[in-house]
């Protein structure tokens, strides 16, 4: 499945086996039914969307995907999100918010005969199609009969006209009783992302002045929990870890489970990351939609920027002291912001801390669990103090940080350190 190999935005529901990836283009891609959902325009003439120059944007960082494409001045908006219910399905949702008609056609490849034969299982729309066309794959010239058909459906648009149709996360046959096939019916992209904007209010967050980080963060979050669950791909190490970090604990349980005996002990050695800045840097540039395509890697990087636990003393049941150092990997790019971590989990408890600035000095806030030891060395080497909650005003940043901040501001090309630690 080729989108389903480059990647893309997952979107689904919490608690099912699949899921979802849209890619740039917004094609989307069922990697459990082995199926790809293309989609183009027709104006004076057929454009695919990927040939379009299309922009692309999760809504509000969540799994909710928006991509216009520019007709006639105006655009054709399509969003792709999932909803639960019965059944758990993918809505496809185009509209034509340009001034003038359009058609659209929804093509569908990888059917098998029998999809095609029921495909009324396979895509419910709002409203009928105009056109229906089929036609059988080739492989080399080769009749395929197993799973390369493809389904085109065409819908006229008129402006303001719009076409909803679901894509069932777990293919059926029948309709048994209590299941609900009307598109209507269910919520939309917006009230989808509101919804995953409340899942995030559990676990640990981090609040930024940057925008841009903090859409890829929330929508790292969300992603996390969406692959905690699913079958295809089954998740790693990096997710185990992340889910850890963040505070979802009980995701983290059930995808502890599915790992093998080497990913365990991955997971249990932990090794910090050596320049976690610069993973992040790399993961934000270029993220489909603003989201990370490696939320577990991601979240896992920002983590090392912000938190680091050092082991102390232990009694056979638990650490007794800790020593945590807090933003070990801060950036010259944070220089001037304000940064929020709430609830970091540690092993004697949740940690959260807060900078802000006095001119050219931070000003640290904390709250931390009896026992443990914070430190700042990256901001304040020499600060250092055991409590479990105050306030200080620290240091000016070192001549090191403030040289890279003022190289950057003004564009020139400066050699980063090996290790923020």
């Amino acid at each position: 499945m080729n989108t389903a190999a480059r990647g893309g935005i997952a979107v689904g529901v919490l608690d099912t086996p699949s899921l979802a990836l849209v890619d740039t283009a917004g094609r989307v891609a069922l990697p459990d039914a082995d199926i790809e959902i293309d989609w183009r325009v027709y104006t004076d003439r057929w454009r695919g969307a990927s040939a379009a120059s299309p922009r692309q944007v999760a809504i509000d960082a969540m799994p909710a995907v928006e991509t216009r494409v520019a007709v006639g001045g105006g655009d054709v908006v399509h969003r792709v999100y999932a909803t639960a219910g019965s059944p758990a399905a993918v809505v496809i949702d185009i509209e034509n918010a340009s001034p003038g008609p359009v058609a659209i056609a929804v093509s569908l490849h990888g059917l098998s005969a029998a999809a095609q034969q029921h495909l009324d299982t396979v895509l419910i729309p709002s409203r009928p199609w105009q056109e229906h066309n089929t036609k059988d794959g080739t492989k080399d010239g080769t009749k395929d009969g197993t799973k390369d058909g493809v389904v085109e459906l065409v819908w006229p648009l008129p402006h303001r006209a719009s076409v909803r149709m679901l894509v069932p996360l777990v293919p059926f046959v029948a309709t048994p009783s209590g299941v609900s096939l009307d598109p209507a019916a269910r919520p939309s992209a917006d009230e989808v992302a509101r919804g995953w904007s409340i899942q995030l209010g559990r676990g640990a967050r981090l609040e930024l002045d940057d925008v841009t980080l903090q859409r890829a963060i929330d929508g790292a979050r969300a992603a996390l929990l969406l692959h905690a669950g699913v079958d295809r791909p089954r998740p790693g190490v990096d997710v185990a870890m992340a889910l850890e970090d963040w505070g979802f604990d009980a995701e983290a349980a059930v995808v502890w489970q599915r790992l093998s005996l080497r990913e365990r002990r991955r997971a249990a050695r932990r090794v910090p990351m050596s320049d976690p800045w610069a993973v992040v840097r790399a993961a934000v540039q270029g993220a489909p939609g603003g989201v990370p395509s490696d939320a577990g890697a991601f979240l896992r990087a920002i983590h090392d920027v912000v938190v680091r636990e050092i082991g102390g003393a232990h009694t056979r049941s638990r650490p007794t002291t800790s020593t945590i150092e807090l933003f070990p990997g801060f950036p010259a790019e944070w220089l001037g912001t304000s940064v929020s971590l709430h609830d970091m989990p540690t092993r004697l408890g949740p940690v959260s801390a807060a900078l802000r600035w006095h001119g050219p000095r931070p000003a640290i806030l904390w709250s931390a669990p009896e026992g443990i030891t914070l430190r700042a060395p990256m901001l304040d080497a020499s600060w250092t103090v055991t409590g479990a909650s105050g306030e200080a005003l620290l240091a000016a940043p070192s001549e090191q940080l403030l040289r890279l901040a003022t190289a950057r501001r003004e564009g020139e090309r400066v050699a980063e350190p090996g290790s923020f630690y």
